[in-house]
């Protein structure tokens, strides 16, 4: 049994370390070049509101017609594959993934790059466990190495040690999580954020806290926090079914590309139409509403409870041009979006309320916000209430917690992905 035990966990070692190192180099080379695309799309003075149509182009005249399987979000073909083709992925649908989500979000399509990169990642680890195969592992050593590839993307885009293991693979079977599935993940993601911060990578999601008022008395602000669980799994089914109609009104599943310049064509006008950071992964919302110093969307114009509604709809839009991107059939992810969603709508509680940005209570909504969205939409959990928690600071794993199980408990029978349904 002992010789046994140590077998296994030194070939979980090795997983960890070859998915740790690809999944790095795959979301933070995704990262590089998505910025420097959106570089070239400033200096060509053209405006960023025509450059969804040319992304939409690019995907459905040639990367779709190449590999038909690397369109929508990514995480379904990776939770198929674990449940029931022990983790077996396309390697050529892996390749055309990248440049799909690459082509979508650079040009403008609104969605996240978390979902899509655990899709290339989790590929390119199947891939390598059919060359194991090959020198005598198995189909569950596959199985294995394939959720190690996602832990890994999940690990660097949040840095999330343990939040990012349980993330892989509840989001697979939630009801019957294994310990030989959680072990390795969890193994991956600790040695994953481990060698991010040995290296001094930058952030993937640009937190920017600035807490100078602490005082955050639970008692007191606990009914707000439970309050916010409700509203998150309520938006959580509101995104969902958003999404559904979007996916049904597109016909996703035909690959048109006129649905996706149609989409995209609604996208940038919704942008153009209420605000351009909607486009794309709109990571200067995660930093402006961390940064605590009101330097927020439209804080020049409304103040207070105005901006309250602000925020509401802005968190609307967000999940609604997300589900329009991902509806029509272009590549890009929930994740990301799920965690503006939250935070938009901890942030609306707090001006509500009448919060100072910077104080503890303020970020206790936050974060209650961000991890009832992720929880009610991923419908993860344990996932969620861990993340918020590594994100923010121990002192916020109550509202996280609290906020992710209500939330849960809500939206539970609501489903993103159609590989939950049989979970």
């Amino acid at each position: 049994m002992f010789r046994l035990s140590v077998i296994y966990l030194l070939k979980w070692i090795c997983f960890a370390v070859s998915a740790s190192t690809l999944g790095i180099g795959t979301i933070y080379s995704f990262k590089y070049l998505l910025i420097n695309t959106f570089e070239l799309i400033h200096h060509s003075g053209i405006s960023f509101y025509l450059y969804p149509l040319f992304g939409s182009l690019v995907c459905g005249l040639i990367i779709y017609r190449i590999c038909p399987g690397s369109a929508g979000e990514g995480m379904p073909a990776y939770m198929r594959s674990v449940n029931t083709e022990n983790g077996n992925l396309s390697l050529k649908a892996t390749v055309c993934k990248f440049f799909a989500t690459l082509f979508t979000l650079g040009f403008g399509g609104s969605g996240g790059i978390i979902g899509p990169m655990v899709r290339v990642n989790s590929g390119i680890m199947a891939s390598l466990g059919n060359l194991l195969i090959k020198i005598g592992f198995t189909e569950e050593d596959r199985r294995i190495i394939t959720i190690c590839g996602a832990s890994a993307v999940c690990a660097a885009a949040f840095q999330s040690p343990i939040g990012a293991g349980f993330l892989a693979v509840e989001i697979l079977k939630r009801a019957n999580m294994r310990y030989l599935d959680l072990f390795p993940s969890i193994i991956t993601s600790c040695l994953c954020v481990t060698l991010i911060r040995h290296l001094n990578l930058p952030d993937i999601f640009p937190f920017n806290f600035s807490i100078v008022n602490d005082d955050f008395v639970f008692l007191k602000d606990m009914i707000w926090i439970i309050t916010l669980g409700f509203i998150t799994g309520g938006f959580s089914i509101l995104y969902v079914k958003l999404y559904g109609w979007m996916r049904k009104f597109m016909e996703r599943d035909s690959l048109s590309t006129i649905n996706m310049l149609i989409g995209s064509i609604i996208v940038s006008g919704i942008a153009f139409l209420v605000h351009q950071d909607l486009l794309s992964v709109s990571f200067s919302y995660i930093g402006n509403l961390t940064s605590g110093d009101g330097d927020w969307p439209f804080a020049e114009i409304f103040e207070g409870r105005t901006l309250f509604v602000v925020f509401i709809l802005l968190a609307i839009m967000k999940g609604l041009t997300n589900s329009i991107t991902v509806g029509s059939g272009l590549s890009g992810g929930f994740i990301g979006p799920s965690v503006i969603m939250g935070l938009f709508l901890g942030a609306a509680m707090a001006q509500f309320l009448g919060i100072q940005a910077n104080s503890g209570v303020f970020y206790a909504l936050l974060v209650a916000g961000m991890s009832g969205v992720l929880s009610g939409s991923l419908n993860a959990p344990i996932a969620a209430a861990i993340i918020g928690t590594e994100i923010f600071g121990a002192e916020y794993a109550v509202p996280a917690t609290l906020s992710s199980i209500i939330s849960f408990q809500i939206a539970r029978s609501s489903y993103l992905y159609d590989a939950q349904h049989d979970s």
